[in-house]
């Protein structure tokens, strides 16, 4: 997947518009965080900004803050 450049893509999905999408986009950069050079990549295409901005939403929230869960333990 990180070879592909599987997350620049899934990072441009991330649309609070489009509601299940994003939430799955999300959940599959979860999957991906696990990994360490997965979550560099994450950190070089400025997805942390693009995450907070989904916090405002509450669909989005529980998702996104596993996500940042993971940024912050690792």
């Amino acid at each position: 997947m990180i070879e592909l450049e599987a997350i620049k893509r899934v990072v441009k999905i991330l649309n609070p518009n489009r509601e299940k999408l994003t939430i799955q986009a999300v959940q599959f950069l979860y999957n991906l965080s696990l990994g360490a050079e997965a979550r560099n990549q994450l950190i070089e295409n400025a997805v942390v900004p693009r995450l907070v901005s989904l916090l405002r939403k509450r669909p989005f929230r529980s998702c996104v803050l596993r996500l940042l869960y993971v940024f912050l333990l690792k």
